[in-house]
């Protein structure tokens, strides 16, 4: 019975600890959809444009932005270009990109060069 416990309640820990991860990597997800938007990064419209977790880390999460070709969007559906990476500070939400959106003043932070808004 007391193992029987043990478990469910470890089970419960493992369940709720997974659900904050997802919810917090949707959220950065969320952010950095946002900012391509708000910042003007790309002219194709959304659902035509992917992001994928290149690294991730205690400090910040890396992304890659290629286009999507279907369809839908247009383009050899074999091929994927990169249009940009993204790296989002964990702790100030920061973002930058190395790719200048309009009117961006250059700003470096290791290999990315412009913060966006």
């Amino acid at each position: 019975m007391i193992k029987r416990c043990i478990w469910i309640f470890a089970f419960v820990l493992f369940v709720l600890a997974s659900d904050g991860v997802v919810a917090k990597e949707q959220d950065w997800f969320a952010k950095a959809f946002a900012a391509v938007s708000r910042n003007k990064l790309t002219a194709l419209k959304p659902g035509c444009y992917r992001m994928i977790v290149d690294k991730e880390n205690a400090k910040y999460l890396e992304l890659t932005v290629r286009e999507i070709h279907n369809d839908k969007c247009g383009g050899d559906p074999m091929v994927e270009p990169r249009l940009f990476g993204l790296r989002i500070d964990k702790k100030s939400g920061r973002i930058w990109t190395d790719f200048a959106p309009p009117g961006a003043k250059e700003s470096y932070d290791g290999d990315l060069k412009y913060r966006l808004k």
